[in-house]
């Protein structure tokens, strides 16, 4: 519809403010989004850090609840956000629906277990929509412990077949790759490449196979570029 959308950090993780720029960059304020629902013991958090509008013109982005006792807080929920049919806004707030999101696969237990092992781990950074596939993908950087690079996996963000209420899951690839510095963002274009782009300059693709699907590999194509400051921004 000519606009770009996005959550801009409101000053606490508890909500996120939904915001539309216009060609001018004019700001158009749609109020705060609630995070998830919080339980006995649990405090719910947005991240306003990664989001995606998919072909149909819904915006998603994810949230979580977390147990903030103990030295580090403790990862509860997983959640994707959507605000349904952004273009038809004209006044907020924004209604939104959040969705569970199944993180118990076996390939993502190395990723999921960062959220507690490493602090400075302040979660996804950037998930694309597939319009070939209908789900979202994302490729994740993470440090294991002890380890001085990052690790670098595919994961698919999709719909969980037969589900009711509507629930999705995180299904990671096996194939695990080594960075030296974070993801910043992505882009998958219309035939389905997926671009990464790190927080030193670099950049690279998401191998595919003959099927187009994801192989799990990743292919650099530029090396740091010598940034003065780490890079934080999506691609588009």
């Amino acid at each position: 519809d000519g606009y770009i959308y996005g959550l801009t950090f409101d000053g606490t993780v508890t909500t996120a403010r939904f915001v539309r720029l216009d060609k001018t960059y004019g700001v158009t304020n749609f109020g705060n989004i609630p995070s998830p629902s919080s339980t006995f013991g649990t405090v719910g958090i947005v991240n306003s850090a990664a989001g995606e509008v998919d072909t149909a013109g819904n915006y998603f982005f994810t949230g979580a609840t977390v147990n903030p006792s103990g030295a580090n807080p403790t990862l509860d929920k997983f959640f994707l956000g959507k605000i349904s049919n952004v273009a038809s806004l004209t006044t907020g707030p924004a209604a939104v629906v959040y969705y569970e999101v199944d993180i118990t696969n076996a390939n993502c237990s190395n990723y999921v277990s960062t959220f507690t092992s490493d602090p400075s781990n302040s979660g996804l950074k950037d998930f694309s929509d597939n319009a070939k596939t209908k789900s979202f993908f994302a490729y994740v950087t993470y440090k294991p412990t002890g380890s001085p690079d990052f690790s670098g996996q595919v994961m698919e963000i999709k719909p969980t077949a037969g589900s009711s209420p509507l629930k999705y899951q995180l299904v990671c690839n096996a194939t695990v790759n080594h960075h030296t510095a974070e993801v910043s963002g992505t882009l998958i274009d219309k035939s389905g490449k997926c671009t990464v782009l790190f927080t030193d300059g670099s950049f690279g693709f998401l191998n595919r196979d003959a099927l187009g699907n994801y192989t799990g590999a990743f292919t650099q194509i530029t090396n740091a570029t010598g940034l003065p400051n780490p890079l934080r921004g999506d691609m588009a």
